[in-house]
């Protein structure tokens, strides 16, 4: 079903796929029922609000069903993002991002002004030009976007009074420049699965002397309550390694039309914690400041041919040579047996290195099965279009070291 215009190109070339148009307003439709009052629908937090589906571990798109309640438990008193009449926020990811759902109703919600970027994907120049242009105050960005907007257009963030990233791993060196340009800048570290309602915690810094290595992803937003758990699902003791469990308001109902994936992920899992938790799948620890660090992936362990290789540990050596402005370690599709590692690079230029060099600094310092063997020398790392890292398309131009080239 598309909503929209029941006439024109879009309902014709809906039409040609099967898609009937439905009209979301009509200027015949009655403003008010006889009594003289619109009808409402009855007030119900529970009541579902949106379904936004994600890409899914496993590749099969999962539909996450969020409530009212989740919506305001985001943007009501958010005392994380800058929000309410004065602000100026942008409008930019894909409605299938549930970052949309903060730009959307943070906005609509306490009476800030929305910008609407323009449709397609924009270059970091021209991203740049845009949030001058229309004056933006509050952005939010996936942090590879961030990288390439601070890279190339670093001047864009000169009227932002706070920028948002995350949904992956953020550039903190990229942070540190960005406040030492831009003195009061704030720049905030968002985490959050969908299937908590975008934001489960934050981490903000404001001058550059506070980042002094990968950034904390914070403290829990307020309605959200978060829980560090073992293997048997008890909470671990302070500065120990778990499991990430998250509570509260933000929960979705689950998985639409799945519910033995809702049960997996969703329920009373721990004998220490009453209430239902979404288990998040990432790795963490409570620092000596109270604040989550992310660790990786419970499966960013992956296990090839017998052995347990940490991803992240082959991209922090590689990340460490000079030569190296940016790295991504991965795995390309297939069962254990098939899978090979691929090492993504973006290298310095005029840095004097290349895969075969970064090939046997791995070798000298890591394990032989931690090495990989084929190898992607790129530009810049690609994005999907919701502004993260597309393996994909590394894996699909990941030759060996020998062959790797220059970008």
């Amino acid at each position: 079903v598309l909503a929209g215009p029941v006439s024109g190109p879009a309902a014709a070339r809906a039409a040609a796929l099967g898609v009937r148009p439905v009209a979301t307003w009509e200027p015949s439709w009655p403003a008010a029922t006889e009594g003289g009052a619109a009808p409402f629908a009855p007030e119900d937090p529970a009541r579902l609000a949106y379904v936004a589906f994600t890409s899914g571990s496993t590749g099969e798109p999962k539909g996450v069903s969020v409530p009212h309640r989740a919506v305001i438990r985001l943007v009501h008193e958010a005392g994380f993002v800058r929000l309410g009449p004065g602000e100026r926020m942008l409008r930019l990811s894909p409605l299938a991002f549930d970052a949309s759902t903060l730009e959307l109703w943070g906005a609509l919600l306490t009476g800030a002004t929305l910008e609407v970027h323009p449709p397609g994907l924009a270059s970091p120049t021209e991203l740049g030009a845009f949030l001058r242009e229309r004056g933006i105050t509050v952005a939010w960005l996936t942090a590879g976007l961030f990288r390439l907007v601070e890279e190339f257009a670093p001047d864009s963030f000169a009227g932002v009074r706070q920028l948002l990233t995350g949904g992956d791993v953020v550039p903190h060196d990229h942070v540190a420049r960005a406040l030492t340009r831009h003195p009061g800048l704030v720049v905030t570290n968002g985490y959050g699965p969908t299937e908590n309602t975008t934001f489960t915690t934050t981490h903000s810094v404001e001058r550059p002397e506070d980042v002094d290595g990968p950034l904390p992803i914070g403290t829990p937003v307020p309605g959200t309550h978060v829980y560090v758990l073992d293997e048997r699902r008890r909470i671990v003791p302070a500065g120990a390694v778990g499991e990430l469990y998250a509570g509260g308001a933000g929960l979705a109902d689950g998985y639409l039309g799945d519910e033995a994936g809702t049960a997996r992920s969703f329920g009373t899992f721990s004998p220490d914690v009453g209430e239902r938790l979404y288990r998040t799948g990432d790795v963490v620890r409570m620092d000596g400041l109270g604040r989550l660090r992310f660790l990786g992936r419970a499966d960013d362990q992956v296990k090839l041919r017998g052995y347990r290789v940490e991803l992240g540990a082959i991209g922090d050596v590689l990340t460490a040579h000079p030569g190296v402005l940016d790295a991504v370690v991965h795995v390309t599709d297939g069962d254990s047996a098939e899978k090979r590692l691929v090492a993504s690079v973006v290298l310095t230029p005029g840095g004097g290195t290349d895969a075969v060099a970064l090939r046997a600094l791995l070798k000298e310092r890591l394990p032989a099965y931690m090495v990989p063997s084929l190898w992607a020398v790129v530009d810049r790392l690609p994005l999907t279009v919701n502004g993260k890292v597309d393996l994909r398309a590394l894996a699909a131009r990941a030759v060996p070291a020998a062959r790797a080239g220059r970008p």
